[in-house]
């Protein structure tokens, strides 16, 4: 049997980005919001740079 822990950045992310409504919940039990979490958007973590001479960027949260 094959468990996924997910405190670790792989279990993290293969947990919750196949299963976003736990996300939510998660989110929204964690941090006091005024209004709960309606909906999420996964985004690339890759940021390009502007100019030709920046620098590429990956991010874990974005």
């Amino acid at each position: 049997m094959n468990i996924i822990d997910s405190k670790s950045d792989l279990g993290f992310k293969k947990v919750f980005a196949e299963r976003p409504h736990l996300l939510m919940s998660l989110l929204n039990n964690l941090l006091p919001l005024s209004h709960p979490i309606a909906s999420l958007e996964y985004l690339s973590p890759e940021l390009t740079p502007d100019q030709e001479d920046g620098k590429n960027t990956i991010v874990d949260v974005r």
